[in-house]
């Protein structure tokens, strides 16, 4: 069996996410003061030492509030043949990865909203490097995304798109360290691997419109 290349392209949609997982994470600890600075010989012409500071407070990551999504718009791709409904216009992104099996060329579209983020993907593969067996591929796909977001797989449940009932996956992987949740449907449709993605807090990605969200995604055939 061959193994399709989508390591990299995964390593990629990991990447866009990486802006999101920062800010879920909150500021960084700052160094504490070193041994040397404590021990130095105090000086008795200098004035008293005033109380030090209090500690500031420190920040909470910030939590979504589905509240304050834009108001959904319907985007299309007619290259990409699908529609879905985003909480706002995507930025898209076009990536070619050079792999043993070729050239693969990634279409990516993301709505950005720090806290948590929307990912639409497609992209195709030459018949030869496609396992008879969409399952297998479906399986790979989803083994692969686990790995390069370092996350544990949660949900892994076979679905099926459209009247034609094409194969995918409903999936939930818990990222490392608490910093939120994957959740995505990928679909294999013929050579095609379609990715529809929500990254960001537990409480948002499990919302009802993100199943919304989910459930608006159509092949336009």
């Amino acid at each position: 069996m061959t193994r399709l290349p989508l390591v990299l392209l995964l390593f990629s949609l990991s990447l866009l996410f990486d802006s999101t997982l920062r800010a879920n994470n909150g500021p960084k600890t700052l160094p504490a003061a070193t041994q040397k600075d404590t021990d130095q010989k105090a000086d008795p012409k200098a004035e008293p030492q005033k109380d030090p500071p209090k500690e500031a407070p420190k920040a909470e990551p910030p939590k979504a509030d589905p509240k304050e999504e834009p108001k959904p718009v319907s985007f299309s791709s007619k290259e990409g043949k699908f529609t879905i409904t985003l909480p706002g216009q995507p930025a898209s992104k076009t990536s070619k990865v050079v792999t043993s099996a070729g050239e693969v060329e990634a279409y990516l579209f993301l709505v950005d909203r720090k806290t948590h983020a929307y990912l639409v993907s497609y992209n195709d593969y030459k018949a030869a490097t496609v396992d008879p067996d969409p399952e297998k591929v479906l399986s790979q796909v989803v083994e692969a995304t686990a790995k390069n977001l370092k996350g544990q797989v949660n949900k892994d449940e076979k679905i099926t798109l459209g009247a034609k009932k094409y194969p995918g996956r409903d999936v939930l992987i818990a990222l490392p360290g608490k910093q939120g949740l994957y959740r995505g449907r990928v679909y294999l449709v013929g050579n095609r691997l379609y990715q529809v993605v929500v990254i960001g807090p537990e409480d948002l990605v499990k919302n009802a419109a993100v199943d919304a969200y989910f459930g608006s995604f159509k092949l336009e055939e």
